[in-house]
């Protein structure tokens, strides 16, 4: 029900507690040392301190894992679906909205045609492509960042997380 701050030691220096149920998803912004948690029906930001910034970006389903590349965040969620949110600058999150090409999949319809899902758990980025798990199917679906379906591999039942070495 924390979340820590590592050192290169693996010892921690800060901590966020009162994550009552407990830590989703983790995404930092490289470029301002932003942290983003999911935490239930929210996705909170803090500063590099841990600091509060915004108490809730998101809200309405559960929010699995997280991604960040650029400007935007990435959001797996119960609905079947990632949601993409873009960073306007200092703290302000467009809301998404189907028509603008903002969320992936077909809310609350589990589907296992090309870029639907059945269960989106994990999600990452590399410089160009998001990978998202999707559970339900036995899959890693691979997109463009703008949402473009590009390819997909099967993947061992049950599979939770996606993480990439750059």
């Amino acid at each position: 029900n924390r979340a820590v701050r590592l050192k290169a030691d693996y010892t921690f220096d800060l901590q966020i507690t009162g994550l009552t149920g407990g830590c989703n998803g983790i995404a930092v912004n490289k470029a301002t040392g932003d942290i983003y948690i999911a935490h239930g029906s929210s996705i909170r930001v803090y500063d590099n301190l841990l600091a509060l910034r915004v108490s809730n970006i998101a809200g309405g389903e559960i929010y699995r894992h997280i991604a960040w590349r650029n400007d935007r965040l990435y959001a797996t969620s119960d609905e079947h679906v990632v949601t993409v949110y873009r960073n306007l600058g200092n703290y302000v999150y467009v809301a998404p909205h189907p028509s603008q090409g903002t969320e992936w999949g077909t809310r609350t319809v589990p589907s296992a045609t090309d870029g639907q899902f059945n269960d989106p758990v994990g999600i990452c980025t590399s410089a160009t492509e998001v990978f998202v798990v999707d559970r339900g199917n036995s899959r890693v679906q691979v997109f463009s960042l703008t949402g473009t379906f590009l390819r997909k591999f099967t993947i061992p039942a049950n599979n939770r997380g996606c993480a990439l070495d750059s």
